[in-house]
């Protein structure tokens, strides 16, 4: 994922279709039955699951730059200090610290978290690619910021 600081670069991306190739010809080169896929657990699974018939287990595919599943993600985070933020790639937060250190009510904190999301983009925090993501620079919060 084009987080800063995590060595990601587009030429070293595996796109989903690769790895479940992989994984296929893996599987087929050991005389193994493909591997089928499975359905979602719940409609709002960001992993694509695979399972092998007489194998424990399953294996999941979180592909967000090549089969993106931000259509469906129902998550929300809060940062360490104390900002809501809608998406792993958004570039806005609203500080439920601030408002809880001013006294708002309930009611008002409801409405802010409402307001997160409600501003969720449908995809890839409003950005178009991968490519485009790359370019947020310091408006990106790092992974362990944001609690992903």
């Amino acid at each position: 994922m084009p987080f800063d600081r995590n060595g990601w670069s587009a030429n070293r991306l595996v796109s989903q279709a690769e790895i479940i190739e992989a994984m296929q010809k893996h599987l087929e080169g050991r005389g193994l039955a493909p591997a089928g896929r499975l359905p979602p657990d719940s409609l709002n699974d960001v992993a694509r699951l695979w399972r092998v018939d007489g194998w424990r287990g399953r294996v999941g595919v979180i592909a967000s730059m090549t089969d993106a599943f931000c259509g469906g993600c129902n998550r929300i985070r809060l940062t360490s200090d104390g900002e809501l933020r809608n998406c792993l790639f958004g570039e806005d937060g609203w500080s439920l610290r601030d408002r809880l250190r001013a006294g708002e009510s309930d009611e008002a904190l409801v409405e802010t978290i409402a307001s997160g999301v409600g501003a969720k983009f449908r995809k890839l925090g409003g950005k178009r690619d991968m490519h485009e993501l790359r370019e947020r620079g310091a408006l990106a919060l790092p992974m362990m910021s944001l609690g992903g």
